[in-house]
């Protein structure tokens, strides 16, 4: 299948995007975004999707590759909080 990005979006992403662990934290929050449905999409009888089960495989293993990137820049985000807050 084909995922479409809207130009703003894609604007964003290519601002935000300046080293490949925030390539990896964009990737993980969209494989999250995607498994987050794609879960609560299985626990409903009425959603039929014949690729769900690989939908839901593939986002883990987005997730599992690039969480430690994510937890990083997390943790980059906070800091400069922390120091404007005085902690």
């Amino acid at each position: 299948g084909v995922v479409k990005i809207r130009k703003g979006l894609s604007c964003k992403l290519i601002r935000k995007t300046n080293s490949l662990e925030e390539v990896h934290d964009v990737f993980f929050q969209f494989a999250s975004a995607v498994l987050k449905r794609a879960t609560a999409n299985q626990q409903k009888a009425e959603v039929y999707d014949p690729s769900l089960a690989r939908t839901i495989k593939i986002c883990n293993t987005i997730c599992e590759l690039t969480e430690e990137s994510h937890k990083k820049q997390q943790r980059a985000k906070i800091i400069p909080i922390a120091l404007a807050v005085g902690v």
